[in-house]
């Protein structure tokens, strides 16, 4: 039971959704998500949502992960909610 209590931290507390071109992680332990990702680096256009809805749970998007849009030559624009 000690080594199975010793793992317990280790499990993901955290999902990845990608959602118009854009990679959101959502860590179910805080409540929040944070854009971590673009997958198409010709898209022209990058709208972040304000929150995502998992399970019936609304987690806010708070952040952007340093590098998201690494490489994202195409952008013209990235739309942040307030």
């Amino acid at each position: 039971i000690f080594i199975l209590l010793m793992l317990l931290p280790l499990t993901s507390r955290s999902q990845t959704v990608e959602w118009d071109g854009v990679v959101y992680e959502i860590d179910t332990s805080i409540g929040e998500a944070k854009v971590v990702k673009a997958t198409n680096h010709e898209q022209k256009e990058y709208p972040i949502l304000e929150s995502l809805v998992l399970g019936g749970r609304t987690y806010p998007v708070t952040s952007i992960e340093t590098g998201a849009f690494w490489f994202c030559y195409g952008m013209e624009s990235l739309s942040i909610p307030k």
